[in-house]
């Protein structure tokens, strides 16, 4: 007897973003305490909101930006001042 089983294949839908006041910036990846952002602008050092979704289930975490976030950089560094809560 030949048992076949059907693989799909299932890429996940990601979004990171990282919003502070009414502004809200993507994000390519979070890694130890820093994040990348794709649209940089001007902020002052303060707190945010950093979420994450995965196929449409967000968990999202408070974090202090520990130095802003400046127009022409990438790299933004933050503390978590929140563990993660569920979304949708």
């Amino acid at each position: 007897m030949i048992c076949r089983t059907k693989h799909s294949e299932h890429s996940s839908d990601v979004r990171i973003t990282l919003r502070v006041g009414d502004r809200s910036l993507d994000a390519g990846q979070v890694v130890d305490g820093r994040r990348y952002v794709r649209n940089p602008s001007d902020v002052p050092p303060g707190l945010a909101e950093l979420t994450i979704s995965v196929d449409d289930r967000e968990d999202t975490k408070q974090v202090t930006l520990l130095h802003g976030i400046r127009a022409d950089e990438r790299e933004v560094y933050f503390r978590s001042t929140s563990g993660f809560s569920r979304g949708r």
